[in-house]
């Protein structure tokens, strides 16, 4: 399977899941869930002379296919924080990645208890 026919069936996905999104979730939801995510703090984790460094989190890839069913993502962000990371990425598209919305929303809090940044890969819905 080549990599372009991958990303070509997550856009397809993608695009269904965002139209039976706009449906479900009211706009004005959507933009608090903006308003309350800052840019400027995980901007910020680059203006240091130390090395920057951006762990992540996924249960399945779209060419290995699945890698950590039973993921623990509290232990695995702790991991990462304690060991020094500057942030963390979490997929969250579903149909390759076996992500969710949860799982940011999960890592968001545990982010939250450290002051820490969780950016997160543009696959999410």
């Amino acid at each position: 399977m080549k990599y372009g026919d991958v990303l070509e069936r997550i856009l397809s996905n993608k695009k269904k899941l965002i139209e039976e999104n706009k449906i479900r979730t009211p706009i004005n939801e959507i933009k608090k869930s903006i308003e309350n995510n800052s840019v400027a703090d995980f901007l910020s984790i680059f203006n240091s002379s130390d090395v920057a460094l951006i762990a992540e989190i996924k249960r399945s890839s779209a060419s290995a296919g699945e890698i950590n069913k039973n993921l623990d993502l509290e232990k695995f962000a702790s991991d990462y924080i304690e060991n020094g990371a500057s942030a963390i990425s979490i997929l969250t598209e579903k149909t390759k990645f076996s992500g969710s919305i949860s799982d940011l929303k999960k890592i968001s809090e545990i982010g939250k208890k450290n002051k820490y940044t969780n950016p997160t890969k543009r696959f999410h819905n």
